[in-house]
């Protein structure tokens, strides 16, 4: 993956355009690299959560939809 995928620009995005205090981040946010929101999204799955909110970078909502799409839904 390319360093625009990876878990701490991916982190520094989120403190950007959230409104979740920066010491919330990890307890309210999935974020990172495919792989990371994947192996994230699986544990909480395996721990009995059944849904989940979805809120995508606005600045770049098409392609992070689409690399959603690609390698979260079709993979789960």
């Amino acid at each position: 993956m390319t360093t625009r995928h990876d878990k701490e620009t991916a982190r520094k995005r989120l403190q950007q355009i959230s409104r979740i205090p920066e010491e919330q981040i990890n307890e309210f946010g999935i974020y990172g690299a495919p792989e990371d929101v994947l192996r994230e999204k699986e544990s909480l799955q395996n721990a009995g959560i059944q849904y989940l909110i979805v809120d995508l970078d606005p600045s770049r909502e098409l392609e992070a939809l689409d690399i959603f799409a690609k390698d979260i839904i079709r993979k789960s």
